[in-house]
């Protein structure tokens, strides 16, 4: 804590003064304490690198953008009462010449970490955390809680796709082609109930790691991967899903949406192990699952129920994979289930 008492020191003494101005090069702090203070930092972070502290709650009533630069942003919670609450929620009318999607927190600088907060609150369409950061989005130790658990009618009749809905995500990032992006030791809870299309975690960058989060009485956990990526890393590792909640199809009939890494792809790699995966599910991986570039094991299944009788889906060729064929392509050969699933 000793860094953080510095940092709290260096920024009182800046803004101790009417007259005194922080430098326009190197790491400074700044302590914000409302909305208003959050917005000016964000601003701010245009011009340097800056480590934006909260210490106490603070509501939001509008997205607050952090502006593109070549800057590093560090956002952190220095007391157990820090949290921002995105009060964002819809009203249902599409036709408002006034809505439009918008996120919560919107990251365009070169750097993102985002450290030891709790967020709440996002009812509306986008992300709670979006992040177009050109080379780093580095977010852990925060808790995310009642994130999109509303549902809203659909745009149209009969929606085949997210655009025909309102949803959302907890953490969104999927333009990151040149980036990493970091989301570890997590916790979200009553999130992404709002339709089949929101996550909690919908990201994919150059490389990716998702590791020891923990998702409780949420919809959809994971959507991590990408479309075109040649070059790719992605690793899932240590996270714990338990008591997921179940959210319609888009049909309307009541299901489950599965945790899964999306388009795994040929071109890249993929690590999903020591992942613990309780509840009912669909189909629980949907892809184009390659033993040759991809490595799924050491998981345990051992609470999860099918609610069909395949076990994955092959996307790039359009085929179901039973249980005992997916464990004789190399998946999951040494991961613990309760007993074997039912075969189609």
């Amino acid at each position: 804590m000793g860094w953080i008492r510095l940092l709290l020191i260096g920024s009182v003494l800046v803004q101790a003064s009417p007259k005194s101005v922080a430098p326009d090069v190197g790491p400074s702090a700044v302590l914000v304490n409302n909305e208003l203070e959050l917005r000016a930092a964000a601003a701010r972070s245009a011009r340097q690198d800056l480590n934006v502290l909260v210490g106490r709650r603070i509501t939001i009533r509008r997205g607050i953008t952090f502006p593109e630069s070549r800057n590093i942003v560090r956002l952190i919670g220095i007391t157990e009462q820090a949290e921002i609450h995105i009060n964002m929620v819809f009203s249902g009318n599409y036709s408002d010449p006034r809505f439009r999607a918008e996120n919560g927190l919107t990251f365009n600088c070169r750097q993102a970490h985002i450290r030891g907060l709790a967020f709440s609150g996002f009812d509306w369409d986008g992300a709670a955390i979006k992040s177009n950061c050109s080379e780093l989005f580095d977010i852990s130790r925060c808790e995310f809680r009642d994130i999109g658990t509303r549902r809203f009618a659909p745009r149209v009749p009969k929606p085949r796709r997210a655009e025909d809905t309102l949803y959302n995500q907890c953490i969104e990032a999927h333009e990151m082609r040149s980036g990493h992006i970091s989301v570890t030791n997590n916790r979200f809870q009553r999130c992404a109930w709002s339709q089949p299309w929101s996550h909690c975690v919908y990201v994919d960058g150059r490389s990716v790691v998702v590791a020891d989060n923990v998702f409780t009485d949420c919809g959809a956990a994971l959507r991590v991967g990408g479309r075109g990526q040649e070059r790719f890393a992605v690793v899932v590792w240590g996270n714990r899903i338990e008591r997921p909640h179940p959210v319609p199809d888009p049909k309307g009939a009541a299901g489950m949406i599965q945790p899964y890494i999306c388009d795994p792809g040929e071109n890249y790699s993929t690590v999903f192990a020591f992942n613990a995966i309780e509840g009912a599910f669909s189909t629980p991986w949907t892809g184009a699952p390659r033993p040759e570039r991809h490595f799924i094991d050491f998981n345990d299944y051992k609470e999860l129920r099918l609610t069909v009788q395949t076990w994955a889906a092959d996307t790039k060729v359009g085929r179901w994979i039973s249980w005992d064929q997916w464990r004789s392509m190399g998946f999951d050969v040494n991961s613990r289930v309760a007993e074997p699933p039912a075969q189609k």
